[in-house]
């Protein structure tokens, strides 16, 4: 028996390589069968234990190879559920007390009356997330999956269905997770409330922020802490889905989180290039980090800031005023740059953690070797804005 199983997971290795090596578009459909599961989905990625794979409906399956028992290719395509599908599955899923309503990219389920606003804030978030990179010279990917977003009707449900999915969402008013690629939240009684972000689907990794700064002016049916939520974790979801974040393995925190937290400004969200840089400024995280700039911040914390993430787990706050600071000073400075370090750090191969120096490699090819000239110009570029 154990000769037998040994022999299978040397089979599937090998056909998991070959047909990776062939490329996305003729990858196709896999079945893996387990003891307890079988899955029909295109091989993400593998290594000698565990074989990651996309089902229809977008999630990332994690199968450990000594588990499977069988394997075949049963299509040369992979199909991902279209809109109406997939907005059926989540009826079918969720029960009648809720609607969905679609775009060209999004699927939302919500209460009744609700969805088709819901929708239209996501959608525009992707239009103006897409646009701005797009006229920047950075490719962007179209979503390869319908992107779903869930609006729980109060926090009880919201916080079962987290606890369905194993996610202790206790004192989060939202959250995206790369592993599901859904956006969770739930619809707000005006008490601000904070994110949960599942920054890897292999090890996930809790991730909070504070309250958000978001256009007031849109969207009046939608609570504005809500909505503030929902720029949020969207800008998230996007990133993850046009490739510039990695849904499998580690992705840099400063990163991920510093362009959400740019993203909340309401002149960024705008392509248009008369739009003033106060606009463009989230004043919640200026303020935060000149205060951290003017009485904590070491000298040359650039370096410490993208070889690793300790400062997260010391001073949150500082964190993400740091996040945003050097993520908005790269947009407006070196925007072609920045979008070069999100490629390379999201093209990288395999799923394993990056070490202090790969990071530090990645950032320096795309950036600058300089690190202490670049925190120079970094923090002036702070002391003479107000």
């Amino acid at each position: 028996m154990r000769l037998t199983r040994l022999i299978l997971t040397l089979a599937f290795c090998l056909f998991a390589h070959a047909v990776a090596a062939s490329g996305k578009s003729s990858i196709g459909t896999v079945q893996l069968r387990t003891a307890k599961d079988t899955i029909d989905g295109r091989v993400v990625i593998r290594d000698d234990k565990n074989c990651w794979l996309y089902d229809r409906v977008g999630r990332l399956r994690e199968v450990k190879l000594a588990d499977v028992k069988s394997f075949q290719q049963v299509s040369t395509k992979f199909s991902p559920l279209t809109p109406n599908s997939m907005a059926t599955e989540l009826i079918r899923e969720l029960g009648k007390d809720f609607e969905t309503a679609t775009t060209r990219h999004y699927v939302v389920a919500a209460p009744p009356g609700k969805a088709k606003s819901y929708v239209e804030l996501f959608e525009n978030i992707y239009r103006t997330f897409h646009m701005h990179f797009s006229v920047r010279g950075l490719e962007v990917n179209e979503p390869e999956f319908p992107l779903v977003a869930i609006v729980f009707p109060n926090r009880h449900q919201f916080l079962e269905y987290a606890r369905s999915e194993g996610t202790n969402a206790q004192q989060y008013g939202g959250y995206y997770s790369p592993r599901t690629n859904r956006a969770v939240l739930f619809e707000s009684t005006g008490a601000a409330t904070s994110r949960l972000e599942l920054e890897s689907p292999i090890k996930p990794l809790l991730l909070e922020s504070t309250a958000l700064a978001a256009p007031r002016n849109q969207f009046k049916t939608i609570d504005a802490d809500q909505r503030d939520t929902m720029i949020h974790e969207c800008t998230h979801q996007v990133a993850y889905n046009v490739g510039l974040h990695n849904r499998v393995g580690e992705n840099p925190r400063w990163l991920v989180e510093g362009l959400a937290t740019v993203f909340e400004a309401p002149g960024i969200r705008h392509s248009s290039s008369g739009v003033q840089l106060s606009s463009r400024i989230n004043p919640e995280r200026l303020t935060a980090f000149k205060e951290y700039l003017k009485q904590r911040r070491p000298k040359n914390s650039v370096e410490a800031t993208v070889a690793g993430d300790e400062l997260f787990s010391v001073a949150m706050s500082d964190f993400y005023a740091e996040a945003w600071a050097l993520s908005f000073f790269l947009i407006e400075t070196r925007p072609r740059k920045y979008s070069d370090l999100l490629t390379r750090t999201a093209k990288r191969d395999g799923n394993k953690r990056l070490s202090r120096e790969e990071r530090l490699e990645t950032f320096k090819a795309s950036i600058t070797d300089n690190l202490k000239q670049l925190d120079s110009e970094y923090t002036r570029f702070y002391d003479k804005l107000k």
